[in-house]
């Protein structure tokens, strides 16, 4: 499943990847710049493990709506997995849409709207915010934001029941 982004402003491309996202076999591409990682990254979000740092903390969009909050999800391992499970979620039709990226060499943000369709239920069409932190180029740490955690985790939940069938 690809997570395709929406931009009219991407004037930095990064170089071809191989699809496998098993970090430990496909090296990442070369960035020199946070604003081409991000867009790399928000093109197909089964690449995180490609461009984070082995020990990533990840603070999930739903982490306030249990108490206590949920904790950071921790190494790039977790991490992968945190998003590949956030993509089967939606069947595979998770779109990440980005309106604009800010990113310098110690953070960045990334404002768009997460869109996914499942039978029997509305689209999804959520704003979102990611912000990051960086260390030598590479992703520390992500904090995801979404405007309605609660709507959004519910449609999540939703969706997930449907796959036997709504």
């Amino acid at each position: 499943m690809t997570v395709t982004t929406n931009t009219n402003t991407n004037t930095n491309t990064a170089p071809a990847e191989p699809d496998s996202h098993d970090s430990s076999t496909t090296a990442p591409p070369p960035f020199t710049d946070t604003t081409a990682l991000l867009r790399f990254l928000y093109q197909d979000l089964s690449r995180i493990s490609q461009v984070a740092a082995d020990d990533i903390l990840l603070h999930r969009a739903d982490r306030d709506l249990s108490s206590p909050p949920l904790p950071p999800v921790r190494g790039k391992r977790a991490v992968q997995a945190h998003e590949d499970a956030l993509i089967a979620a939606t069947g595979g039709t998770l779109v990440m849409e980005v309106h604009h990226v800010q990113a310098d060499e110690h953070f960045g943000t990334v404002l768009g709207t997460a869109r996914a369709t499942a039978r029997g239920q509305a689209d999804l069409a959520m704003p979102f915010c990611g912000v990051w932190r960086f260390v030598e180029g590479r992703a520390v740490e992500h904090w995801e934001n979404a405007m309605d955690a609660a709507a959004m985790a519910r449609w999540l939940a939703l969706a997930g029941s449907c796959d036997s069938g709504c």
